[in-house]
């Protein structure tokens, strides 16, 4: 026991800050819970801190909202000053996840990201349904990177199916798990899933869109605060990545799943990778592709919109577009994407309109862009060895 003392802990988030672009703002999704007395018959909530859950009714160690409380607040433990969007509804009778689409619309459509909670086991067929709204959300100019999670308890035994052998680029699921602290304690007194996908979704928010969530300088995930939280790596089953063989980690690696893995060296915890339930060899593998080509999508449509519908010079003697409305044109397109890559999240970009268009006759105007993304050094090769001299 210590020195008698009068002593501070820093809290974080009482003002509210926020961060100041769009690409943080996150959404929770919750089925099968019951709405606090605070949300007054909303079924949707806009958080700044973890304080904002706590005057709603989501209190720290509560029997009803423990799980949830929890997971907002390893939200903002990796993401402070994040916008939070919290939506809990009761379990449907049909799944088809909707309620992304209602936590879009109640957003304005400015969610990024958006996490979804269940105890359902039916992994597969949620992760397809969720799938078929965000394409959903892709037609109608407001795409989402999902994280789900479900109760795995028995998945896991049973065998983990490949997610790398579906076609939905949009979704991503959480295997990871704290294994000894609040989230292993929680884990205990449901006997359910509870994953580590608030600190998970809380990385994806804090990170630039082209960043790997898996990037051991940026995005270490257990607490330093003295909790301990996440810093025995487990899975959503409760077993500890520890008592795995290395060739089972590497297979739920290559099956797309995310969890917290550990590096020789390091005393801490890391994401193994930020895949998402499609072909390795897919453009869209990875949540950063996602959420890089999703901002290019919105940031050129904002730029091109005023133009729509507009007039388009043509050159009077061949009816093709003017050299002069192709390089305004291309100059409207490209300046969005010039700010992406000197902010780092593209390597380059070309825009390119084809002059021998049409456009007296159809009116519709097309634009080639080309972007080269911003690589992942997700395997660092280094030969070494002794030489007589150098």
């Amino acid at each position: 026991m210590g020195l008698n003392d009068v002593t501070f802990e820093r809290t974080a988030g009482g003002l509210a800050r926020q961060l100041p672009s769009e690409d943080n703002i996150s959404g929770q999704i919750y089925y099968g819970f019951a709405l606090p007395v605070g949300f007054d018959g909303d079924t949707i909530k806009r958080l700044t801190c973890l304080e904002d859950a706590e005057s709603y009714g989501i209190a720290p160690g509560s029997v009803d909202y423990a799980l949830i409380h929890y997971h907002i607040k390893e939200f903002y433990r990796k993401a402070p000053g994040a916008i939070l969007f919290i939506g809990l509804f009761p379990t449907p009778v049909t799944v088809d996840f909707n309620e992304i689409w209602l936590m879009k619309q109640f957003s304005k459509g400015k969610i990024r990201q958006c996490s979804v909670y269940t105890t359902r086991t039916t992994l597969l067929n949620d992760v397809q349904a969720i799938q078929t709204i965000c394409t959903k959300l892709h037609t109608e100019h407001a795409p989402v990177s999902v994280l789900y999670a479900c109760d795995m308890t028995a998945i896991v035994e049973a065998g983990l199916p490949d997610l790398r052998a579906l076609e939905c680029p949009n979704v991503s699921v959480i295997l990871g798990q704290d294994g000894a602290n609040a989230g292993a304690a929680l884990f205990a007194s449901l006997h359910k899933s509870v994953t580590c996908i608030g600190a998970i979704l809380g990385a994806v928010a804090a990170a630039a869109v082209h960043e790997n969530i898996g990037w051991v300088k940026k995005f270490r995930m257990d607490a330093t605060d003295g909790s301990g939280e996440l810093s025995i790596p487990a899975l959503a089953d409760g077993t500890t990545l520890a008592s795995l063989t290395q060739p089972n980690v590497e297979d739920m690696n290559a099956k797309g799943y995310i969890f917290l893995v550990q590096h020789a060296g390091l005393d801490a915890s890391y994401i193994n990778d930020s895949h998402c339930c499609v072909g390795s060899d897919s453009d869209y593998a990875y949540i950063e592709n996602n959420r890089t080509m999703d901002k290019s999508e919105r940031e050129v449509r904002r730029a091109l919109l005023p133009e729509l519908s507009g007039p388009v010079l043509v050159d009077p003697s061949s009816g093709k577009i003017s050299r002069e409305t192709i390089a305004y044109l291309e100059a409207v397109a490209n300046g969005p994407l010039e700010i992406m890559t000197r902010a780092g999240e593209l390597s380059g970009v070309a825009v390119n309109i084809p002059p021998d268009q049409n456009i007296l006759t159809t009116s519709e105007l097309i634009i080639n862009i080309g972007e080269v993304p911003v690589g992942v050094a997700r395997k660092i090769k280094v030969k070494i060895g002794f030489k007589l001299n150098v």
